[in-house]
């Protein structure tokens, strides 16, 4: 290894570390060295952004608010650094683990100082820190904590599911999906697309996003569809019995009102007729076994959406 790539080294540790002055300074050295190199340019930025911040970095009083001051701070640096094309940088990426690492700590200490034990907004901001910096053993903990006192919160459930799928372990995605399926049934609209990181989940939500030319909108209504056709799999829980008499309820009564819905709505009804007619032919395929049902709801999804259908047949 060369004394330059040595040096590159330590300088991305400096800055995960929190050195902003080591790292300020030998990313200097480097920029001395190769001043077009984009890596040596956002790590002297960087580090020099934030030197020029440690009294938010490490305010005199810690915990919900210091959180807060510090993720609004990264925002406005996220913001130039996509101006100045550093969102693929390993020194940005470097900062952000320190800095949402500095968050999770205060978020932590506000949980331990207020005692709030059931605050759920409290416990989402946190593990959302703990995604970020890739801390989904913890970030899961703090989430099932979070469901003791809310069980079928769909906000605490999307990010638990992202949480068990980002890791890409097999063993973890039928879980994951389960949690994206329940979050999906119970409000869509909790997404939170800035946690999604997961492969399965992300590939899709691109996908979705060129194919409907960056209508975030309509990429947002069809992904809870799509991602059951792509992971039509045994190992997603079963539903309640409840919830699939809910499911037959709506997926009737959105078909019967089809006509009368103005187009502006047509392709949020579309999507949603789609999915649960995804959770009815999964749940016939591998639960309440029934062919018939299953030939049905199939028959539905392609009246729906050929493109899906086919999609789910391959």
């Amino acid at each position: 290894m060369s004394d330059a790539e040595n040096e590159q080294l330590d300088a991305l540790d400096s800055l995960l570390q929190g050195n902003l002055k080591r790292a300020k300074e030998l990313y200097g050295e480097l920029l001395e060295q190769n001043p077009e190199e984009q890596e040596y340019i956002c790590g002297f930025y960087t580090a020099s952004y934030w030197e020029n911040r440690t009294d938010i970095i490490r305010p005199e009083k810690t915990g919900r608010e210091a959180a807060s001051q510090l993720l609004k701070a990264w925002d406005r640096f996220e913001s130039i650094g996509e101006e100045k094309k550093f969102l693929n940088c390993k020194s940005f990426g470097a900062a952000m683990k320190y800095i949402f690492g500095i968050a999770s700590d205060n978020f932590r200490s506000a949980f331990q100082q207020e005692g709030a034990a059931g605050d759920i907004d409290l416990l989402l901001e946190l593990s959302r820190c703990l995604m970020r910096i890739e801390n989904y053993s913890d970030a899961v903990e703090i989430l099932q904590y979070a469901r003791k006192f809310n069980k079928t919160n769909p906000r605490i459930l999307f990010i638990l599911g992202e949480a068990y799928l980002a890791p890409e372990e097999d063993e973890l995605r039928g879980r994951g999906i389960s949690l994206y399926r329940d979050a999906f049934f119970l409000d869509p609209n909790a997404l939170d697309v800035s946690v999604i990181a997961s492969l399965p989940v992300g590939e899709i939500l691109k996908e979705l996003y060129e194919y409907f030319e960056e209508d975030l909108k309509k990429t947002c209504e069809w992904l809870p569809a799509y991602l059951l056709a792509d992971y039509f799999i045994p190992e997603i829980k079963k539903m309640e019995d409840a919830e699939i008499e809910q499911a037959v309820t709506e997926i009737r009564r959105l078909r019967k009102d089809m006509d009368r819905v103005v187009d502006e709505y047509k392709n949020r009804v579309k999507s949603r007729i789609a999915f649960y007619a995804l959770i009815l032919i999964h749940h016939f395929t591998f639960f309440e076994k029934d062919t018939s049902l299953v030939r049905e709801y199939e028959n539905i999804l392609q009246e729906t959406s050929p493109l899906l259908y086919e999609r789910y047949r391959r």
